[in-house]
């Protein structure tokens, strides 16, 4: 179409930069994949208290318009702490 030039949302194209970190500071250590698996599984049954904290991020350079229709970053910071007391 005529006179639509660069009206995508990411009109350079750059790539998104995502990330994700947890962290379960009680979890048993050593030991195969296997049985950290069930000794998770021991730990939702109940009997021990379960944490886990997270961090998530996303950025992307000029990949949306604000209101006065300019290009602007897109950048998002989350996180989350889980605590279960049996």
């Amino acid at each position: 179409m005529p006179g639509t030039a660069n009206t995508c949302t990411n009109p350079k194209r750059l790539p998104a930069l995502r990330g994700f970190v947890q962290h379960r500071p009680n979890r048993q250590r050593g030991g195969s994949p296997i049985r950290e698996r069930l000794a998770l599984r021991r730990l939702q049954v109940g009997k021990d208290p379960v944490l886990s904290v997270n961090a998530a991020g996303s950025y992307q350079s000029l990949s949306v318009r604000n209101g006065f229709g300019n290009l602007a970053d897109a950048r998002l910071l989350s996180g989350g702490v889980y605590l279960n007391f049996p």
